[in-house]
């Protein structure tokens, strides 16, 4: 499966769906693409129940999906937004760790083990902040690339953790070319998304978590994908 400039296969692991979903999206800006036109990626989009809390079990299922995925050849694995916890957790203040910390050493661990890309959503402690973040990992197990989500949805979430500001949006350059990361919301910001291109990005990595009754679902994620579409 060769990238072409204008064409990417993903593969999708779908595992299920509940009340309060969570689901990764993959997109790509066309700017600041690889050298070499021969370089073959291939990105796995991990879809998994995201309950808020019980860390323990979904550390378990993202250790399954993430093995999955590897055993799939994937290149990049990108798994939901907040899957530690979850993006509306009550106890996100208390309970969050730091990054470097008990989560993000746990998927740094798989990257390194696995030798895979890992973009993953994850609730983020420092100092008196909380954050919604999201890191990705090389191959290595190293940490190459933090995100806050900016555009938080305050009125929801403004009592469980911190915005993070635009003006820290960074992007990294890897074997693949430049990329870049927002988390869900972020997105509906269109200058969030540019300013990832303006950065010399090509590829967009774009953690999403959604909440809806469960026969909304499906619209939901129609009109996600359809939003998503149009920023790339």
């Amino acid at each position: 499966m060769k990238l072409n400039y204008n064409e990417m296969i993903i593969r999708i692991i779908i595992k299920s769906f509940a009340v309060i979903i969570a689901f990764a999206l993959t997109t790509f800006i066309l700017s600041g693409q690889p050298e070499s036109q021969d370089t073959e990626l291939r990105v796995t989009v991990v879809q998994m129940d995201v309950v808020d809390g019980d860390l323990k079990a979904k550390m378990k299922r993202a250790e399954k999906n993430v093995r999955k995925a590897a055993r799939l050849q994937a290149d990049i694995i990108c798994l939901p937004e907040a899957v530690d916890y979850g993006w509306l957790y009550r106890q996100a203040r208390p309970n969050a760790f730091t990054i470097s910390g008990r989560y993000s050493d746990f998927i740094c661990r798989f990257a390194r083990e696995l030798k895979v890309w890992i973009a993953v959503g994850c609730l983020e402690k420092e100092g008196d902040k909380t954050y919604n973040s999201a890191i990705l990992d090389d191959r290595t197990g190293m940490i190459v690339l933090k995100h806050r989500k900016i555009n938080t949805l305050s009125d929801l979430t403004s009592h469980l953790y911190d915005s993070g500001s635009a003006e820290d949006i960074k992007v990294v350059d890897t074997e693949f070319g430049v990329i870049g990361i927002t988390i869900c919301a972020d997105n509906f910001i269109i200058e969030n998304s540019k300013r990832v291109a303006e950065l010399g990005a090509w590829l967009l990595m774009t953690p999403h978590g959604c909440a809806a009754r469960v026969k909304d679902v499906p619209d939901n994620a129609v009109r996600f994908m359809t939003h998503i579409r149009n920023i790339a």
